[in-house]
Parts: C-alpha cells; structure tokens; sequence
C-alpha cells in the first residue's frame, strides 16, 4: 500500500463515527441507486430528447458513450479475474479502519478492491455527457466524485488510487 492512499484513508477515516447523521447521509448515497444513477441519466435523456440542429450528432455520441460504458464494465470485470487481488480497506487489519455507522459490507469481502466498476461506469457516462456539452460535462464529472466515488471510498469500499490511476 502507498502513502497516497494511506494518507486520504486514514483522514476520511478519522470523519466515521463522528456524526450518525453524516455516516446515515452516505449509507444513504450507497445505497440507493436512484441518486447515484438517475442524475446521470437523466442529463442523457435530455440531451436525447432535446430539440437542437445537433439532435441525430448528439443521439450519436449517447449511444456510443452507452456502449462504451458497457465495454469499459466488461473490460473492468475482466482485468478483475487477472490483476492480483487488492484487499478493500474496510478488511485490512493494517489500517485498523473504523466502520462508518450503517456500513454492511456483506459479501464484499472476496471481491478485490480494485478496479472500481463504479467509477468506471460513472466516469465513462460522464465523458459521453461531457463530449455534448463541456459544462454539464464538468458539473457531471463533479456529481460523479462527490456523489458516486468519494462514498465508496468512505466506507473503505475502494482506495482512491482504486478510482483514480492504477494498481499499487
């Protein structure tokens, strides 16, 4: 492990079990798919459905961007199987990580830390967003760290060097 990510760990750490209300907000972000996947899409059905000279352009990149996602997930799940196995924070003993309030990290145990399906498919969806407007581009690029990433790495479900680069 890396002092990159031991650093940010262990200072996000140092915020579980601070506040009940704070560690219940992002259980909440964990768990419910509809705020972490309906912004997004949502920003897709717009750009699809709206009325502009680039209509059958922007149809073009959604679709793309879509089917980009899902290969990057496959690619994800792939590298998964052959890249050594990564233990999620929230399981090494070396950190001495302390469980957010509400955190069940059931079944997790055995899945490798790295690489984050999530940030992948979030990431991927906001680069297609962002290829039709650099904007709301950005905003969704800022949605996808604050809302989707940052929780995972919170609950010690993932490095941030699991979201960011490469292996360790």
């Amino acid at each position: 492990m890396n002092i990159f990510d031991t650093s940010i760990i262990h200072f996000i750490n140092g915020f579980s079990h601070v506040s009940k209300t704070f560690d219940d907000f992002i259980t909440n972000i964990v768990e419910n798919n509809l705020v972490k996947g309906a912004v997004l899409v949502s920003i897709l059905w717009f750009f699809w459905f709206q009325k502009s000279s680039q209509l059958n352009f922007n149809r073009g990149r959604i679709i793309i961007g879509i089917v980009a996602s899902m290969v990057a997930i496959v690619v994800s799940r792939i590298l998964t199987l052959f890249l050594p196995f990564s233990i999620r924070p929230f399981a090494n003993p070396n950190l001495h990580f302390v469980r957010p309030y509400g955190m069940s990290p059931e079944g997790l145990e055995t899945w490798s830390s790295f690489p984050s399906d999530h940030a992948i498919l979030f990431f991927s969806l906001s680069t297609c967003i962002f290829l039709i407007s650099k904007r709301i581009g950005i905003l969704s690029f800022i949605y996808t760290l604050l809302i989707i990433c940052f929780p995972r790495v919170y609950f010690g479900y993932h490095y941030p060097s699991d979201i960011c680069k490469y292996p360790r």
